[in-house]
C-alpha cells in the first residue's frame, strides 16, 4: 500500500484524537508531553493488536475478497460514528438511560476529599467498541487538577485505541502492514491530540465546532468507499 494512502487513513483514524483535544482546550484542561506520549503508546498498540487479527481472517479469505471486506467495515464504522454523535446530539435523557442498560458497564470513581464521582461509560456496539469517558468533559481530570495525567491519561488513550479497534481489523484485510499502520496511527493520534488543544483553546466560543464531530465517520465513509471500488 502507497504511503499516501496509509497517512490518509492514519489521519481518518485519528480525527477523534483532534476532538479530544479540542475538547479539552475548550475547556482548558492542560495536557503535558507524558501524558500525549502516553496516549500515543495505547492507540499505536491497539491499532497492532486489531490489525493482527484482522492479518489471520485474510488467511482464510481471497484478497479482493479480503479487500472489499476491509472497506465495507471501514463503511460501517463511520456510519455507526455518526449515528451514536447523532443520537447524543439529538436523544433525551431518557434515551441515554435505555443505552446505558443496553451493553454497558459502568465504573464509578469516587473521590473521598471532594465527595464527587466521575463516570466512565463502556458501550459495546456493533461494528466497533465505544467508550464514552465521563460524560461531562470537564470532569475527565479525576482529581480536579485541571491537568491530565498517569492513569487519566491510559483511560484516555484507551479510548481512542478502542474507538478505531474496528478500523485497525479493516485495515489489516484491505492489506496494510500492521507495524508501520500502528506507528503512524500513534504519531498521528499524538500530533492531531496537540493540534485539538490549540484550537479549542483558541476558538473555544465558534458554533461549528459541535458539528466537527461528524467529520471523522463522514472520512471514515469515504475511504472505506474508494478501498471498495
Amino acid at each position: 500500500m502507497g504511503i499516501i494512502s496509509l497517512l490518509a487513513f492514519a489521519c481518518t483514524v485519528s480525527l477523534d484524537g483532534l476532538s479530544a483535544g479540542m475538547t479539552y482546550g475548550i475547556r482548558r484542561i492542560y495536557v503535558p508531553l507524558r501524558s500525549i506520549l502516553i496516549i500515543v503508546f495505547c492507540s499505536g498498540t491497539a491499532m497492532f493488536l486489531s490489525m493482527q487479527i484482522g492479518r489471520e481472517l485474510s488467511f482464510f479469505i481471497s484478497p479482493g475478497i479480503a479487500q472489499a471486506a476491509g472497506g465495507l467495515l471501514i463503511v460501517l464504522i463511520g456510519i455507526w460514528s455518526i449515528y451514536q454523535i447523532y443520537r447524543q446530539q439529538m436523544g433525551t435523557g431518557k434515551e441515554e438511560d435505555e443505552g446505558t442498560r443496553n451493553s454497558c458497564y459502568v465504573i464509578q470513581i469516587s473521590d473521598s476529599h471532594l465527595e464527587q464521582k466521575s463516570v466512565l461509560r463502556l458501550n459495546i456496539k456493533p461494528f466497533g467498541l465505544i467508550i464514552e469517558i465521563l460524560r461531562q468533559p470537564a470532569k475527565a481530570d479525576i482529581n480536579h487538577s485541571g491537568t491530565i495525567t498517569g492513569t487519566e491519561a491510559f483511560l484516555l488513550g484507551l479510548a481512542l485505541s478502542l474507538d478505531a479497534f474496528g478500523a485497525g481489523i479493516g485495515a489489516a484485510l484491505i492489506g496494510y502492514t500492521p507495524w508501520l499502520t500502528a506507528f503512524c496511527i500513534g504519531l498521528t493520534n499524538g500530533i492531531l491530540l496537540l493540534t485539538g488543544l490549540r484550537l479549542g483553546a483558541r476558538y473555544r466560543d465558534i458554533c461549528w465546532l459541535n458539528r466537527a464531530n461528524y467529520l471523522p465517520g463522514m472520512l471514515l465513509i469515504l475511504y472505506g468507499l474508494i478501498k471498495i471500488w
